[in-house]
């Protein structure tokens, strides 16, 4: 069994409905306390699902000195794990306020200001409207002229409704043919994904899976 296959093999948590501390598990910054959202819904063994992803886009190539884009980022964990191990740049996007605060006071912990930038966005609206102000975000606060990563967690009653947008960054400047897609979805939900995206591979976790994406050319 490969070491993603037995980190996804294990049960999550309860899932708590307070504000809990994670740690970041790899890299420069591992051990670190991370704050979640407050009043949201975290899974604190999501731990082992980042490590086992940052491991596989690391033996991918992909990692060192990428452009990251974290949509529906929570508490940017994604993120910092991946700044932790040598991307570059990390453009964190969400909605709720209490994501906005939790992965301010993150940033501030790990003094990553110059790496990390936040906004908040509503992600599940007008799909040509949102790719607007990504682009615009982009322009702003990021150097590279693309993302190499783009990784996106929506809330999973509503994982479909990403999907627009999702079709609009394939076929956008913000990615390239080679960009990496990571998608996190519940189990039950099969995702229609655009034709011009090749799923590469999916892992079970619990009642999570995680879908990596590549362009289909």
């Amino acid at each position: 069994m490969d070491v993603i296959a037995e980190f996804m093999r294990q049960e999550p948590s309860i899932v708590e409905s307070r504000r809990v501390s994670i740690r970041v598990v790899t890299g420069r910054y591992r051990g670190r306390l991370l704050q979640t959202p407050k009043g949201m819904r975290t899974r604190p063994a999501s731990s082992r699902v980042r490590e086992a992803v940052v491991s596989l886009l690391d033996a991918r190539g992909v990692l060192s000195a990428a452009s990251v884009l974290d949509l529906f980022a929570g508490s940017a964990a994604y993120s910092i794990e991946l700044l932790s191990r040598g991307a570059a740049q990390a453009l964190c996007v969400d909605h709720a306020k209490a994501a906005i605060d939790a992965m301010q006071q993150n940033r501030a912990s790990l003094k990553l200001h110059e790496m990390m930038h936040i906004a908040r966005e509503p992600l599940l609206r007008d799909p040509d409207q949102v790719m607007l102000r990504l682009q615009a975000l982009q322009q702003r606060y990021l150097s590279a002229p693309a993302f190499d990563i783009v990784i996106a967690d929506p809330p999973y009653a509503h994982s479909a409704e990403f999907l627009p947008l999702l079709a609009l960054l394939v076929e956008s400047p913000l990615t390239t043919e080679n960009s990496v897609y990571v998608i996190e979805r519940a189990l039950s939900a099969e995702l229609n994904y655009p034709s011009s995206l090749a799923c590469t591979r999916t892992y079970n976790y619990g009642t999570t899976c995680i879908d990596l994406l590549g362009s289909a050319v």
